[in-house]
């Protein structure tokens, strides 16, 4: 009996899994096909549907998962580089440069190290978020009168606080997400100071991981402009060179 497409497709991904012993080009091959199938079945469900995406402006560095690619294109998830000047919510697409710890022909070394950018970022954030935890204000002060007043009338129980207490543990929470996520992502990002110049891909924003929480560097921090002139620079020279 003739197999059809569909199950010559289902053998043709069975052999690959079972060969490759799930993994090939850095991925775990169900993974990403699953990812992949995801991603298609989303746009055929959504495709009369007027979508906004996020957008990002020129140098930002994200995390990018390129997928399971053939021949030499590039697999797998990257740190990269958006390098569009002028991005917009209706916009599906972005072209990125991925970036690498690995010296190479077509790896050229980063103007300015990721480590310093993400240690600026950091800091201007947590200085933002100790801006906005005051501990001692006028409003904080007069709780404090009200603290005494409700346990008072509600034997030794005091919603104000409660409220206090919440507010103040909430802050040396995010406090810590803060000095832990700039730990974890200064040894992730420490090695890497190469673009790859070779490997300029456009797309789509549904490749892109978005940031796990509002303290959360990739998606938001950015190159200063100077050293995104340069890396243009050394794109339109690979280009024109070739």
């Amino acid at each position: 009996m003739t197999q059809t497409k569909t199950q010559q497709l289902f053998d043709k991904l069975k052999k690959l899994i079972t060969h490759s012993h799930n993994r090939f080009k850095g991925v775990k091959v169900n993974d990403s096909l699953n990812i992949f199938a995801d991603n298609l079945l989303n746009d055929w469900n959504t495709r009369n549907d007027e979508k906004q995406y996020l957008t990002y402006h020129r140098g930002t560095v994200v995390y990018v998962d390129f997928g399971l690619n053939v021949g030499a294109e590039l697999s797998g998830p990257h740190y990269g580089i958006i390098l569009n000047k002028h991005d917009n919510p209706v916009s599906a697409k972005v072209t990125v440069v991925p970036l690498t710890s690995k010296e190479g022909a077509f790896n050229i070394p980063l103007p300015t190290g990721l480590t310093k950018v993400l240690g600026e970022w950091y800091a201007v954030t947590g200085l933002v978020h100790s801006k906005n935890f005051q501990p001692v204000t006028p409003d904080t002060i007069f709780d404090l009168f009200a603290v005494s007043e409700e346990k008072r009338n509600n034997h030794g129980h005091s919603k104000t606080e409660q409220r206090m207490l919440e507010r103040f543990n909430q802050y040396r929470e995010e406090t810590n997400l803060i000095k832990s996520e700039l730990k974890k992502q200064l040894l992730d990002l420490e090695k890497i100071s190469y673009f790859k110049i070779d490997n300029v891909a456009t797309i789509s924003k549904y490749r892109i991981q978005k940031p796990h929480h509002k303290f959360d560097a990739l998606g938001r921090m950015t190159l200063p402009s100077d050293d995104m002139d340069l890396i243009d620079q050394q794109i339109v020279q690979h280009l024109l060179d070739k």
